[in-house]
């Protein structure tokens, strides 16, 4: 092995996954792989595409301490909501039945 080699894998960075699992005790990390497995359960539902965005905002505290807050938004796809019909009355009220038709089973007191 050449030493160009060793100083390649020292100066490499510390592998973003090992950072995720340590950073607020595992927490973002749990929280992400829930999201995952909720955006791919809803992607295969709906036939919709979803997405999942983790920002980290890192604040220098001094030239040795950073800050390090993340925020996590979750798009899963929805699927459509259930549509009824409604009638408007004269009046602008909505009801189940058609103002405008006669009732099938029409009683004497239905006809007055």
């Amino acid at each position: 092995m050449s030493n160009e080699t060793s100083t390649q894998d020292k100066d490499a960075p510390k592998p973003f996954g090992t950072f995720l699992l340590q950073h607020a005790k595992g927490r973002t990390h749990d929280e992400l792989s829930q999201a995952l497995q909720d955006v791919v359960l809803a992607c295969r539902e709906t036939g919709k595409a979803g997405s999942i965005t983790l920002k980290l905002t890192v604040k220098a505290l001094d030239d040795q301490a950073f800050e390090v807050v993340d925020a996590i938004s979750i798009k899963a796809p929805q699927g459509a909501r259930p549509k009824s019909i409604w009638f408007a009355t004269d009046d602008g009220e909505l009801t189940r039945d058609n103002p405008h038709q006669l009732a099938l089973m029409q009683t004497e007191e239905n006809a007055r």
